[in-house]
């Protein structure tokens, strides 16, 4: 028993290969060993959570040699992966990279590890899967958001989090993924605390901010009254509209799932939910963006995008004309009209990213989309113009919808499989839009008193779903 015991402990540390341990007689594979530890469903909910709250403060450095007998990945070796997704023609290691990623259960950066879901514990060998329904899914799926440490922002994250899980996750329990430039274990701990998800933590990529150099002379200048009148000029909002039009996907983290509803700090769920969306997208194999709304952006955060994205279309050879006609989703963000119909521009139509369901497959590094993304990025409009992710979402989603069905000048081979953006029809509550069913009306109250929250923003609304009052 104690010599099975110690060839069990060495076969975790992956060691069973080294001819020291002949003595001990460890002939048995090293397959066979248990790596892993799954959360015992016998314990108390209580102590689950405990754990979970524990589980949220690791943020401690790497030990030794802890990337390779874990089989973490290093945030370098997804960045190569995903360029040789890009680049290489030999599928088979293409292939290699990438289950890479899948078999992985963490990413290790020059100060920390992370865990990825549903991976815990100091060496990720807990696996906490959650719920019996959650265990029993088909496919994987998890909510994501992006906050940074301010105290309104942890605040409407908060309210946000126990409204998904009243909607959606009490019954479904999806993972809830947190990226973020840094939260303090407060912060942490005032998250999880605010509703019983499963919650994992991850620091945003070492290049989520870019050199000074890449920066306009008013991001630099400091001047806090300015930012504070105008949160778009901050260079963190710039950033996470960056990173979630395109470096998202190229993470680790993101990869790992099949589909990811992503929301906003200040998002939230007024009344119930009809279907459950990710469900939704799961039966219907043409479903690859769920958008909650629609709406036009201002010209002042668009400068010279479409453009860019003109120049794009030219490059690839896609006919603007034909796509301007009608019938496609990449038709509503092109207007024909005034007598230029044979030069169709943007009618600034953007898909607002607080609240949409996303396959992932067609949003990855190597697809039409996140070509798309890459050859914006290159012209550093994102940090000069404050480009936002929904104007990239909606144009680049449109134009690889198109692109699947029509071929290219770079690529002529047409996919036989349709693919569509369509309207989620969520009750779903955001700043000052809210949807409610149609037996319901949306109500708004104060802010502070609504949520709960004492660093809640001044004047912003918190909205339920109410019945409709009978007219006589």
């Amino acid at each position: 028993g104690a010599q099975r015991a110690g060839c069990e402990w060495l076969a975790r540390q992956q060691f069973v290969q080294d001819p020291t341990l002949s003595p001990l007689d460890c002939s048995y594979e090293a397959e066979t060993v248990k790596h892993e530890f799954p959360v015992s469903a016998d314990l108390h909910p209580a102590i689950i959570q405990r754990l979970r709250l524990l589980w949220s403060l690791e943020m401690g450095r790497p030990l030794p040699s802890f990337e390779h007998w874990l089989n973490f990945i290093t945030e370098d070796a997804t960045k190569a992966a995903n360029t040789h997704h890009l680049h290489s023609s030999d599928k088979e290691e293409e292939e290699k990279l990438q289950a890479a990623i899948q078999k992985s259960r963490g990413i290790c950066y020059e100060e920390s590890c992370e865990c990825f879901a549903p991976f815990r514990g100091p060496r990720c060998d807990i696996v906490d899967e959650g719920s019996e329904v959650a265990r029993a899914r088909p496919y994987k799926a998890a909510v994501h958001y992006i906050v940074n440490d301010e105290d309104d922002h942890i605040a409407e994250m908060a309210h946000s989090l126990r409204t998904l899980w009243k909607r959606l996750n009490a019954a479904s329990d999806y993972p809830v993924l947190v990226f973020h430039d840094g939260l303090s274990a407060a912060s942490r701990l005032y998250l999880m605390n605010s509703a019983p998800h499963r919650m994992w933590f991850h620091r945003t990529p070492t290049d989520f901010f870019p050199s000074n150099s890449s920066l306009p002379a008013i991001l630099l200048a400091n001047n806090e009254e300015f930012i504070r009148m105008r949160h778009t000029f901050h260079p963190g909002y710039r950033a996470q509209s960056r990173f979630r039009s395109g470096p998202f996907f190229a993470t680790a983290v993101a990869q790992r799932f099949d589909y990811l509803l992503g929301l906003d700090g200040d998002s939230m769920f007024p009344g119930r939910l009809e279907q459950d969306p990710f469900q939704v997208m799961h039966s219907d194999a043409s479903l690859v963006l769920g958008y909650q709304y629609i709406t036009m952006t201002s010209p002042s955060s668009s400068q010279k995008f479409w453009q860019v994205s003109l120049l794009y279309c030219g490059l690839l050879g896609a006919d603007l004309v034909k796509a301007a006609e009608g019938g496609h989703f990449f038709q509503r963000s092109l207007s024909a009209t005034g007598g230029w119909e044979t030069s169709p521009s943007w009618t600034n139509m953007v898909v607002m990213t607080d609240c949409e369901l996303v396959r992932v497959s067609f949003f990855k590094p190597g697809t039409e989309y996140y070509r798309y993304f890459e050859f914006l990025d290159s012209f550093g409009g994102f940090w000069l113009h404050r480009w936002g992710d929904h104007a990239v979402r909606a144009l680049g989603t449109g134009l690889a919808l198109w692109l699947l069905e029509h071929g290219s000048n770079l690529d002529h081979n047409e996919s036989s499989q349709v693919y569509q953006a369509y309207d989620m029809k969520l009750s779903y509550a955001h700043q000052n839009s809210c949807f409610c069913p149609s037996d319901l009306k949306c109500v708004w109250h104060d802010g502070r008193e609504g949520s709960g929250e004492k660093h809640w923003p001044k004047q912003k609304k918190v909205w339920t779903c109410e019945p409709k009052v009978a007219t006589t």
